[in-house]
């Protein structure tokens, strides 16, 4: 993938936070950062590790107590994704292997072939 290049543009986003608080957060993060399985990985998300949610349906229905903090941290989990997402990001180039290019062109003829033929 052309690691170092890439890098820069990496972040990774942990769904199904919404009821996390701050030191469960931590402690994922702590946990997956340490993991001897996960380690170099989370070494490659130059953009970071971001957490990310949805209100509990279950709740929702509910209207319980719990909804009030899911909002308030889904809100300030999409506002960091934006502020993320609208940084200044430099494109950069990657070039394609030969035997990826040349797969994709055959898939693309065998897709109009088919295509042609539906008409």
């Amino acid at each position: 993938l052309g690691q170092d290049r890439a890098k820069p543009h990496l972040c990774m986003i942990i769904t199904r936070c919404e009821s996390k608080d701050d030191a469960q957060r931590d402690k994922l993060l702590d946990e997956f950062k340490n993991d001897t399985e996960h380690k170099r990985i989370s070494e490659s998300f130059g953009r970071g590790i971001h957490f990310f949610g949805a209100l509990n349906h279950d709740d929702w229905n509910r209207a319980n107590e719990a909804l009030i903090d899911q909002f308030e941290t889904v809100y300030n989990y999409r506002k960091n994704l934006l502020r993320l997402i609208r940084t200044d990001i430099k494109p950069f180039h990657m070039p394609a292997d030969q035997s990826e290019s040349h797969r994709l062109s055959s898939i693309s003829r065998l897709f109009f072939k088919i295509y042609n033929m539906r008409k």
